[in-house]
């Protein structure tokens, strides 16, 4: 008789299928599904797979480290494991939200409030944000910049800054209150130069200057006189206004403006239409204007050469 023992042992851990290899994601990138993980084994068809997770904080809320495990075991207690590794890193700043544009406004218009900024993280929650505000001055005293500054920071030290910029400036030129019209007047009736004021949206004491040339100052023959006003602000921004006075030529002993015929009429307007008629007393230039109560002229009914003994008519409308 003949016998014949065979031994059959188990000693080969069962084999884990589908194990990931070791990642590196950004906090906001990290699936929330785990991979499946299978066993086989020699002896025994597939044994169960036990997983379990490790936490393991970082330096900050976003970064840390996520270490799983596997573990499978079959009838005869072989046991394979096996791990992988997450490391869950947060490089990205924060996201800020509702940052204005940037503004460009005269120097009388009203800077905005600075608007409520938000910021929003894929790692941190309740951002805080902060504002600094700058402000330096312009190339004159009606303008500056405003720079607005906002910056937040997440838990892992990322940083976003966002800025507006508001540019005040003075592109707007002064107005002068009044209005120098031209005139016609003889030699001795030469009316002083009236500065007129001017008023700005943004400097309260505009400077005025007046130029005043002519070419010549022959009475007999007539001449020119050109007065220009210029209106200055504090920012360079100019308005001329010129004023134009032809004084008629002609010997002063002879008929001059102060011996014209003048018509006062009030209230003004007296009539709907008024004829005025005069004859005239020798050859000559004959200048009919209405005036108002300040002497300043606001129309001419008559510029033109006149003969002797004749006639003239002109007609005076209210409007």
């Amino acid at each position: 008789t003949c016998i014949q023992t065979i031994t059959v042992v188990d000693t080969q851990a069962p084999e884990l299928i589908g194990v990931p290899a070791d990642i590196t994601v950004a906090c906001g990138e990290l699936s929330d599904e785990a991979p499946v993980v299978t066993s086989l084994d020699g002896c025994k068809g597939a044994p169960e797979v036990i997983a379990s997770t490790e936490y393991i904080a970082g330096d900050c809320a976003g970064n840390y480290q996520l270490v799983r495990t596997w573990s499978a075991t079959d009838d005869c207690g072989n046991t394979a494991t096996a791990t992988q590794t997450i490391t869950v890193v947060d490089t990205q700043a924060p996201v800020l939200n509702g940052v204005p544009g940037n503004l460009t406004l005269e120097c009388d218009q009203v800077v905005p409030d600075a608007p409520e900024v938000s910021a929003t993280d894929l790692c941190s929650t309740e951002i805080k944000v902060e504002l600094n505000e700058t402000e330096t001055k312009g190339d004159c005293p009606n303008e500056r910049t405003i720079i607005r500054t906002w910056s937040a920071t997440d838990a892992c030290g990322n940083t976003a800054v966002a800025e507006q910029t508001i540019s005040i400036v003075d592109t707007t030129a002064p107005v002068f209150t009044c209005v120098l019209a031209n005139v016609t007047v003889s030699c001795d009736q030469i009316p002083e130069a009236e500065i007129c004021k001017a008023i700005d949206n943004c400097d309260t004491d505009v400077e005025v200057t007046l130029d005043e040339s002519q070419a010549s100052k022959d009475c007999e023959k007539g001449f020119v006189i050109i007065r220009i006003l210029t209106a200055t602000d504090d920012c360079g921004n100019t308005t001329s206004m010129t004023q134009e006075i032809t004084v008629l030529g002609g010997k002063l002993g002879e008929k001059s403006l102060s011996d014209a015929l003048i018509v006062t009429a009030a209230p003004n307007p007296f009539r709907e239409l008024t004829t005025l008629r005069f004859t005239a007393d020798q050859d000559g230039q004959a200048v009919l204007e209405v005036v108002d109560l300040q002497g300043r002229r606001v129309n001419e009914l008559m510029n033109s050469s006149v003969v002797a003994g004749t006639n003239y008519q002109r007609e005076l409308n209210a409007d």
